[in-house]
């Protein structure tokens, strides 16, 4: 059962506010100490809104931080979480070229998109970084300058953990989107017609990068040197016009401006199931964690592979170029999956299901 005291306080103000054992009528700050079931009641409260927070190893970061809201001239009966999330803290100092880059606003993003951000917090007396996260995959991401950046990529257990982290060199990438080239009955060709305000996704070692195309159908992004990216874009154009296509690339001094051309595409739906068909693999299941689809042509319309994640109810979508594909699971080391050929074309709308095994 819960031990540790329990901070309340209002919703703009802190935990470290709270100095006093709350008794009678809450007016200002205090603290609730749960008895030895785990169980505490306080009130009545001023009408207003509070916070109630648990830090229970004491490192300013609440496991528990719940919003109550309390309305005057109501009775409002309320309950705190009676589950205490499992945390592990990481330590971590992060440099260029060997030189400490401190006080810089870091979030870790987390792999399963269903968790919020965690912002790490800088210690100037040990030119550390500190955050406390929930079991899982994190992204840790900053862009110093147009010539270094941080990807990192943290797996968290059950154990804290203490690291140190580079700046890598870094370079901008430009290209362009074409549309598909337009049908005309004359001899001469349509201009080829740039495709503006459209997303374009770079994906490696399970980092994910977005960019916008300017009014131009150009777009800029900043890249590592030496990754091997994947670029794709799906565009839908007014009812059942869908286009996509992509390409690979490694990114180098040398490297010239990436241009991708949209061709027709069809919408592939997807479900992941574990062990067997129809047992769809969602957030239900114990011991769940997030997977990701992948697809790779197998004609050589392009080289790029499409990765997309698995929602928590076992589903994915992807929206790829007409041909022949291979789908399969990107699962971690736990689990391993099938892989589905699939042709891809315009008279059906494919529906491809993917099998997770534990090992």
């Amino acid at each position: 059962p819960l031990s540790s005291e329990v901070s309340i306080f209002s919703i703009n103000g802190s935990s470290d506010d709270s100095v006093v054992e709350c008794q009678g009528v809450i007016t200002q700050p205090c603290f609730v100490t749960p008895d030895e079931s785990g169980s505490f009641e306080v009130g009545p409260i001023v009408p207003g809104s509070y916070l109630a927070e648990v830090d229970i190893d004491d490192d300013g970061f609440p496991e528990i931080s719940q919003a109550f809201t309390f309305e005057s001239g109501l009775v409002t009966l309320v309950t705190f979480p009676s589950e205490v999330p499992q945390t592990s803290d990481i330590t971590f100092t992060l440099s260029d070229d060997g030189a400490s880059v401190d006080n810089l606003q870091l979030q870790f993003i987390p792999e399963d998109l269903s968790r919020n951000s965690v912002t790490a917090l800088f210690d100037n007396a040990t030119k550390t970084y500190h955050a406390e996260l929930n079991p899982g995959n994190w992204i840790l991401n900053y862009t110093l300058s147009d010539q270094k950046q941080l990807w990192q990529r943290v797996s968290i257990g059950d154990v804290d953990l203490t690291d140190s982290f580079e700046f890598l060199v870094s370079q901008v990438v430009t290209g362009t989107v074409i549309d598909k080239p337009l049908k005309s009955d004359d001899e001469t060709p349509d201009p080829t017609s740039r495709v503006t305000n459209q997303e374009v996704l770079f994906q490696w070692e399970g980092f994910t990068l977005e960019s916008i195309t300017d009014s131009f159908g150009e777009f800029s992004v900043i890249l590592p040197q030496g990754a091997f990216i994947h670029a794709t874009v799906e565009r839908m154009v007014g009812a059942g016009g869908f286009l996509s296509n992509g390409t690979s690339f490694q990114v180098t001094d040398s490297m010239e401006n990436i241009t991708i051309e949209l061709t027709d595409s069809t919408m592939v739906l997807g479900e992941v199931s574990l062990n067997r068909e129809g047992n769809t693999y969602n957030q239900g299941f114990s011991g769940w964690t997030p997977v990701f689809a992948k697809a790779s042509n197998l004609d050589g319309v392009t080289d790029a592979v499409w990765r997309e994640e698995v929602d928590d109810l076992g589903r994915f979508d992807m929206l790829l170029p007409l041909g022949n594909w291979s789908f399969t699971l990107e699962a971690g080391n736990e689990m391993s999956a099938n892989a589905v050929v699939k042709e891809v074309n315009t008279s059906s709308e494919p529906m491809v299901e993917l099998l997770v095994l534990p090992t």
